[in-house]
């Protein structure tokens, strides 16, 4: 079997085509397909999080941002902040979501609840997310996040 990587610029960011090229149809590349689907399937749209005795199942779709203060994780989410220790890259390699973007060294949010962007402090930015919620970009950061808006 051969690999082959190419470049589309045509591609969103969160976008992924894959072609399987073979001589002929055979059961292994049926095979090799239905894998590849199962696997664009078996993302989540959950997150578990263990606060305490308790497990709450919270939808991807409801997180607004994510903090990290010292050791302490704050999930916030449409209905509820959920503490507890953890860290941040965690978390977001848990996620694997590309609606999750880091925009400071402690903090990611997502940016479908992204309202505005606003000129701050120091070249530094202020995203304005749902719930009047407003979080500082760090320079170093913006232009991630200036690429996945295309900005």
């Amino acid at each position: 079997m051969q690999v082959d990587f190419h470049q589309d610029d045509q591609l969103s960011p969160a976008e992924i085509k894959l072609t399987v090229s073979a001589k002929q149809l055979t059961p292994d590349v049926v095979a090799l397909i239905n894998k590849l689907s199962d696997l664009n399937e078996t993302t989540t749209n959950v997150l578990p999080l263990t606060i305490d005795d308790r497990v709450d199942m919270v939808s991807l779709d409801d997180i607004i941002s994510i903090e990290v203060f010292g050791t302490d994780l704050t999930v916030t989410t449409t209905e509820h902040d959920y503490s507890f220790r953890g860290q941040l890259k965690t978390i977001l390699a848990r996620i694997d979501d590309q609606r999750f973007i880091k925009i400071a060294r402690g903090t990611a949010i997502n940016i479908d609840h992204l309202n505005a962007l606003e000129a701050g402090f120091s070249g530094n930015m202020v995203a304005f997310l749902d719930h009047n919620i407003k979080l500082s970009v760090s320079r170093k950061y913006l232009p991630d996040l200036k690429a996945r808006l295309r900005m």
